[in-house]
């Protein structure tokens, strides 16, 4: 489910239509594949006989079929409702590992809030997400959205972590880059990070 988010996010902002156009591309298709494999993986424990790797595959396998005409939009609703359990705990985890913050999946908070504050594309199309939060996210972001403000929706992020600095700073970086270099260049900088 994090990488279905991770791709909806993600492609809205590169101006794509479809999960199968998105994960065909071969940043975003690194990109989820580095998200399964540093980020999500490590924080699963798989019942004897299941191998992880494989199923991920499968699943990459499966979003790529373009026989299925899954809109990034239909996947995008309700963002404030399925992040919470899509990406939070993983992010949650790593922190409380006392890992580094995993830098895809704060980009997929990222490309979220800033699908819902700047509502369009990186080539000038409108996006427009249904969530339950979205007009208040846009007004309390005051045409600025930042990390601070995100870090402050408690619909989403927990109180705990919403007081880590590194967090705020890495939304803050993946911000800037989106605003800066657009998606596809902020892909490839984590990628190479």
């Amino acid at each position: 489910n994090a990488v279905h988010s991770f791709l909806a996010y993600t492609g809205l902002l590169g101006g794509w239509t479809y999960v199968a156009q998105v994960v065909g591309l071969d940043t975003y298709r690194d990109a989820a594949e580095k998200l399964l494999s540093s980020e999500i993986r490590p924080t699963l424990e798989a019942p004897p006989g299941i191998d992880i790797a494989a199923y991920h595959e499968k699943v990459l396998t499966r979003f790529a079929n373009t026989a299925l005409h899954h809109r990034l939009e239909q996947v995008a609703m309700d963002g404030s409702q399925k992040l919470p359990q899509r990406v939070v705990p993983t992010i949650g985890l790593h922190l409380a590992a006392g890992t580094e913050p995993p830098p895809l999946s704060l980009l997929i908070l990222a490309a979220w809030y800033r699908c819902l504050t700047v509502g369009r594309s990186d080539s000038g199309q409108d996006i427009v997400i249904v969530d339950p939060t979205a007009d208040a996210i846009r007004r309390g972001a005051h045409g600025r959205p930042s990390a601070r403000h995100l870090l402050s929706e408690s619909s989403v992020i927990p109180q705990w972590m919403a007081e880590s600095s590194d967090l705020e700073r890495e939304l803050d970086e993946h911000l800037r880059s989106l605003d800066r270099v657009g998606v596809v260049g902020t892909l490839s900088r984590v990628l190479a990070g």
